[in-house]
Protein backbone atom coordinates (compact mmCIF):
# COMPACT_ATOMS: atom_id res chain seq x y z
CA UNK A 1 0.00 0.00 0.00
CA UNK A 2 1.28 3.49 -0.65
CA UNK A 3 2.25 5.18 2.24
CA UNK A 4 1.80 8.63 0.89
CA UNK A 5 -2.33 8.09 0.69
CA UNK A 6 -4.84 8.56 3.83
CA UNK A 7 -6.75 6.28 5.60
CA UNK A 8 -9.50 6.85 3.96
CA UNK A 9 -8.19 6.87 0.55
CA UNK A 10 -6.87 3.24 1.58
CA UNK A 11 -9.76 1.64 2.28
CA UNK A 12 -11.46 2.25 -0.75
CA UNK A 13 -8.30 1.43 -2.77
CA UNK A 14 -9.13 -2.00 -0.68
CA UNK A 15 -12.78 -1.78 -1.39
CA UNK A 16 -11.65 -1.14 -5.26
CA UNK A 17 -9.96 -4.09 -5.25
CA UNK A 18 -12.64 -5.97 -3.26
CA UNK A 19 -15.08 -5.31 -5.82
CA UNK A 20 -12.64 -6.52 -8.62
CA UNK A 21 -12.39 -9.85 -7.04
CA UNK A 22 -15.73 -10.23 -6.35
CA UNK A 23 -16.76 -9.40 -9.60
CA UNK A 24 -14.43 -12.44 -10.99
CA UNK A 25 -16.41 -14.80 -8.66
CA UNK A 26 -19.66 -13.60 -10.26
CA UNK A 27 -19.20 -13.39 -13.86
CA UNK A 28 -15.84 -16.30 -13.75
CA UNK A 29 -13.90 -13.95 -15.78
CA UNK A 30 -10.41 -13.76 -14.07
CA UNK A 31 -8.95 -11.59 -16.77
CA UNK A 32 -9.81 -7.93 -15.31
CA UNK A 33 -8.88 -8.76 -11.91
CA UNK A 34 -5.13 -10.70 -13.40
CA UNK A 35 -4.62 -6.91 -14.96
CA UNK A 36 -4.79 -5.63 -11.22
CA UNK A 37 -2.21 -8.10 -9.87
CA UNK A 38 1.18 -6.98 -8.61
CA UNK A 39 3.82 -8.85 -10.09
CA UNK A 40 4.82 -10.19 -6.69
CA UNK A 41 1.19 -10.72 -5.74
CA UNK A 42 0.74 -14.02 -3.28
CA UNK A 43 -2.45 -16.05 -2.74
CA UNK A 44 -3.11 -18.32 0.31
CA UNK A 45 -5.84 -19.63 2.43
CA UNK A 46 -6.42 -20.99 5.92
CA UNK A 47 -7.78 -24.76 4.19
CA UNK A 48 -4.36 -25.04 3.01
CA UNK A 49 -0.56 -25.23 3.29
CA UNK A 50 -0.02 -24.04 -0.22
CA UNK A 51 1.21 -20.37 -0.88
CA UNK A 52 1.07 -19.45 -4.31
CA UNK A 53 3.27 -16.76 -5.17
CA UNK A 54 3.54 -14.15 -8.46
CA UNK A 55 1.38 -13.31 -10.96
CA UNK A 56 2.01 -16.22 -13.13
CA UNK A 57 0.81 -18.86 -10.12
CA UNK A 58 -2.10 -16.66 -9.13
CA UNK A 59 -3.54 -15.86 -12.53
CA UNK A 60 -2.87 -19.55 -13.14
CA UNK A 61 -4.69 -20.81 -9.90
CA UNK A 62 -7.78 -17.78 -11.12
CA UNK A 63 -8.31 -19.47 -14.36
CA UNK A 64 -8.38 -22.97 -13.37
CA UNK A 65 -10.36 -22.49 -10.32
CA UNK A 66 -13.30 -20.02 -12.77
CA UNK A 67 -13.30 -22.35 -15.50
CA UNK A 68 -14.32 -25.44 -13.14
CA UNK A 69 -17.12 -23.06 -11.64
CA UNK A 70 -18.16 -22.48 -15.00
CA UNK A 71 -18.04 -25.32 -16.78
CA UNK A 72 -20.63 -27.25 -14.63
CA UNK A 73 -18.72 -26.56 -11.06
CA UNK A 74 -20.97 -25.48 -7.93
CA UNK A 75 -22.20 -21.88 -8.45
CA UNK A 76 -20.56 -19.11 -6.11
CA UNK A 77 -21.71 -15.52 -5.47
CA UNK A 78 -19.18 -13.11 -4.51
CA UNK A 79 -20.28 -10.04 -2.29
CA UNK A 80 -18.17 -7.19 -0.81
CA UNK A 81 -18.21 -6.75 2.81
CA UNK A 82 -15.88 -6.28 5.93
CA UNK A 83 -14.60 -8.31 8.62
CA UNK A 84 -12.68 -8.40 11.99
CA UNK A 85 -13.86 -4.95 13.09
CA UNK A 86 -12.29 -3.51 16.39
CA UNK A 87 -14.19 -0.94 18.11
CA UNK A 88 -10.30 0.61 19.01
CA UNK A 89 -8.41 0.00 16.19
CA UNK A 90 -10.85 -1.00 13.28
CA UNK A 91 -14.23 0.11 13.74
CA UNK A 92 -15.50 -0.64 10.21
CA UNK A 93 -13.64 -3.44 9.51
CA UNK A 94 -11.49 -4.80 6.21
CA UNK A 95 -12.70 -4.76 2.91
CA UNK A 96 -13.12 -8.14 1.52
CA UNK A 97 -15.07 -10.60 -0.44
CA UNK A 98 -17.81 -12.99 0.96
CA UNK A 99 -17.76 -16.36 -1.14
CA UNK A 100 -20.94 -18.50 -0.52
CA UNK A 101 -20.66 -21.61 -2.54
CA UNK A 102 -22.87 -24.64 -1.50
CA UNK A 103 -23.24 -23.95 2.23
CA UNK A 104 -24.18 -20.51 3.33
CA UNK A 105 -20.80 -18.96 3.50
CA UNK A 106 -17.66 -20.91 2.86
CA UNK A 107 -14.64 -17.84 2.73
CA UNK A 108 -13.78 -14.48 3.03
CA UNK A 109 -10.89 -13.31 0.76
CA UNK A 110 -9.04 -10.26 2.14
CA UNK A 111 -6.83 -8.29 -0.15
CA UNK A 112 -3.83 -5.87 0.43
CA UNK A 113 -2.20 -3.76 -1.93
CA UNK A 114 1.47 -3.13 -2.89
CA UNK A 115 3.60 -0.11 -2.66
CA UNK A 116 2.21 0.47 -6.65
CA UNK A 117 -1.52 0.19 -5.22
CA UNK A 118 -1.76 -2.93 -7.52
CA UNK A 119 -2.96 -6.32 -5.67
CA UNK A 120 -0.57 -7.59 -3.46
CA UNK A 121 -1.95 -10.58 -1.90
CA UNK A 122 -5.19 -12.42 -1.33
CA UNK A 123 -5.87 -14.33 2.03
CA UNK A 124 -8.86 -16.15 2.11
CA UNK A 125 -10.39 -16.96 5.77
CA UNK A 126 -11.83 -19.86 6.89
CA UNK A 127 -11.54 -20.11 10.73
CA UNK A 128 -10.06 -17.23 12.13
CA UNK A 129 -11.49 -15.09 11.03
CA UNK A 130 -14.95 -16.65 10.36
CA UNK A 131 -16.22 -15.93 7.17
CA UNK A 132 -19.38 -15.93 9.15
CA UNK A 133 -18.42 -13.32 11.25
CA UNK A 134 -18.20 -11.08 8.12
CA UNK A 135 -20.63 -8.27 6.89
CA UNK A 136 -22.27 -7.97 3.89
CA UNK A 137 -22.88 -4.35 1.86
CA UNK A 138 -25.18 -5.57 -0.76
CA UNK A 139 -22.66 -4.92 -3.57
CA UNK A 140 -22.64 -8.08 -5.70
CA UNK A 141 -20.91 -6.83 -9.31
CA UNK A 142 -20.98 -8.86 -11.85
CA UNK A 143 -24.40 -9.84 -10.86
CA UNK A 144 -28.25 -8.67 -11.56
CA UNK A 145 -31.14 -9.25 -9.52
CA UNK A 146 -32.18 -11.79 -11.93
CA UNK A 147 -29.00 -13.62 -11.58
CA UNK A 148 -28.29 -13.08 -8.31
CA UNK A 149 -31.75 -14.66 -7.06
CA UNK A 150 -31.17 -17.38 -9.78
CA UNK A 151 -27.89 -18.39 -8.21
CA UNK A 152 -29.06 -18.10 -4.56
CA UNK A 153 -31.60 -20.30 -5.57
CA UNK A 154 -29.58 -23.02 -6.70
CA UNK A 155 -26.77 -22.31 -3.59
CA UNK A 156 -29.89 -22.97 -1.50
CA UNK A 157 -31.06 -25.90 -3.11
CA UNK A 158 -27.64 -27.84 -3.09
CA UNK A 159 -27.68 -26.76 1.09
CA UNK A 160 -30.78 -28.32 1.33
CA UNK A 161 -30.16 -31.07 0.10
CA UNK A 162 -26.79 -31.50 1.72
CA UNK A 163 -28.73 -30.83 5.15
CA UNK A 164 -31.64 -33.56 4.14
CA UNK A 165 -28.81 -36.05 3.43
CA UNK A 166 -27.28 -35.58 7.30
CA UNK A 167 -28.89 -38.44 9.64
CA UNK A 168 -30.07 -37.52 13.23
CA UNK A 169 -31.69 -34.81 15.55
CA UNK A 170 -31.43 -31.12 14.89
CA UNK A 171 -29.33 -30.32 18.08
CA UNK A 172 -28.68 -26.31 19.37
CA UNK A 173 -25.85 -25.42 21.22
CA UNK A 174 -25.74 -22.11 22.99
CA UNK A 175 -21.85 -20.94 23.87
CA UNK A 176 -21.84 -18.68 26.98
CA UNK A 177 -19.48 -16.69 28.79
CA UNK A 178 -20.60 -17.16 32.07
CA UNK A 179 -22.99 -19.15 34.33
CA UNK A 180 -24.96 -16.64 35.28
CA UNK A 181 -26.87 -16.29 31.66
CA UNK A 182 -27.38 -20.04 31.68
CA UNK A 183 -30.77 -19.61 32.92
CA UNK A 184 -31.61 -16.94 30.17
CA UNK A 185 -30.62 -19.37 27.07
CA UNK A 186 -31.70 -22.35 28.91
CA UNK A 187 -35.37 -20.93 28.48
CA UNK A 188 -34.83 -19.25 25.11
CA UNK A 189 -33.39 -22.86 23.50
CA UNK A 190 -36.66 -25.12 25.15
CA UNK A 191 -38.85 -22.71 23.13
CA UNK A 192 -36.79 -23.29 20.11
CA UNK A 193 -36.51 -27.22 20.78
CA UNK A 194 -40.61 -27.43 21.36
CA UNK A 195 -40.61 -25.96 17.40
CA UNK A 196 -38.79 -28.85 15.88
CA UNK A 197 -40.15 -32.03 17.47
CA UNK A 198 -37.01 -34.16 18.32
CA UNK A 199 -34.43 -31.50 18.83
CA UNK A 200 -31.69 -31.48 21.35
CA UNK A 201 -30.46 -28.64 23.17
CA UNK A 202 -27.66 -28.24 25.45
CA UNK A 203 -25.57 -24.63 26.85
CA UNK A 204 -21.62 -24.53 27.19
CA UNK A 205 -20.61 -22.13 29.65
CA UNK A 206 -17.02 -20.95 28.83
CA UNK A 207 -16.49 -19.20 32.61
CA UNK A 208 -13.56 -16.99 32.64
CA UNK A 209 -13.77 -17.16 36.37
CA UNK A 210 -13.60 -20.96 36.78
CA UNK A 211 -10.46 -22.75 37.74
CA UNK A 212 -11.09 -25.92 37.03
CA UNK A 213 -8.96 -26.12 33.59
CA UNK A 214 -10.00 -29.08 32.25
CA UNK A 215 -13.62 -27.64 32.05
CA UNK A 216 -11.92 -24.53 30.03
CA UNK A 217 -9.51 -26.44 27.87
CA UNK A 218 -13.03 -28.61 27.07
CA UNK A 219 -15.01 -25.74 26.37
CA UNK A 220 -12.62 -23.73 24.69
CA UNK A 221 -12.03 -26.57 22.33
CA UNK A 222 -15.82 -27.19 21.77
CA UNK A 223 -15.91 -23.64 20.29
CA UNK A 224 -12.93 -24.09 18.14
CA UNK A 225 -14.55 -27.03 16.28
CA UNK A 226 -17.82 -24.84 15.84
CA UNK A 227 -15.63 -22.22 14.33
CA UNK A 228 -17.15 -19.54 17.83
CA UNK A 229 -15.32 -16.41 18.21
CA UNK A 230 -17.43 -14.22 19.83
CA UNK A 231 -20.45 -14.85 22.47
CA UNK A 232 -22.76 -15.34 22.74
CA UNK A 233 -23.47 -17.42 19.84
CA UNK A 234 -25.22 -20.73 18.74
CA UNK A 235 -24.39 -23.22 16.72
CA UNK A 236 -26.68 -25.68 15.12
CA UNK A 237 -25.79 -29.07 14.67
CA UNK A 238 -26.78 -31.98 12.50
CA UNK A 239 -25.37 -35.46 12.12
CA UNK A 240 -21.84 -34.22 13.61
CA UNK A 241 -21.82 -31.45 11.11
CA UNK A 242 -22.51 -27.71 11.89
CA UNK A 243 -25.21 -26.47 9.63
CA UNK A 244 -25.54 -22.89 10.91
CA UNK A 245 -24.10 -20.58 13.50
CA UNK A 246 -24.80 -17.27 14.89
CA UNK A 247 -23.78 -14.48 16.97
CA UNK A 248 -25.74 -12.35 19.43
CA UNK A 249 -27.93 -12.09 22.39
CA UNK A 250 -30.98 -11.93 19.85
CA UNK A 251 -30.75 -14.01 17.10
CA UNK A 252 -33.03 -17.14 17.64
CA UNK A 253 -35.67 -16.04 15.36
CA UNK A 254 -33.27 -15.55 12.09
CA UNK A 255 -31.58 -19.15 13.06
CA UNK A 256 -35.58 -20.45 12.52
CA UNK A 257 -35.87 -18.63 9.56
CA UNK A 258 -32.65 -20.27 8.12
CA UNK A 259 -33.67 -23.76 9.02
CA UNK A 260 -36.68 -22.81 7.32
CA UNK A 261 -34.67 -22.46 4.40
CA UNK A 262 -33.05 -25.58 4.76
CA UNK A 263 -36.12 -27.57 5.15
CA UNK A 264 -36.42 -28.16 8.95
CA UNK A 265 -39.28 -26.73 9.31
CA UNK A 266 -40.21 -25.70 12.45
CA UNK A 267 -44.11 -26.96 13.99
CA UNK A 268 -44.71 -23.53 15.55
CA UNK A 269 -43.21 -20.36 16.43
CA UNK A 270 -41.52 -18.79 19.06
CA UNK A 271 -42.96 -16.70 20.75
Amino acid sequence: MPNNISTEEQDAALLDAARAIAETINTCDPEPLIERLGPKVTFESQSSFDVLKGRDEVANYLREKMAAVKNGGIPAIGEVGRINASPSTNPEGSPGVIISQQNIVGTFWLPKLDEDGKIGSIFGCTVAPSPTSAVGLGERPGLNEEKFHELEGQRIGRHREWVKGLDGPVEFIAFILFSGMAQEWQTRLELVSKCFPGSRFRISIHDLNSTDLSLKSLAHSEAQEFQILGYPAVAVVKGGQMIRSARGSNIIDQVIADLEQMGELPSTSVS
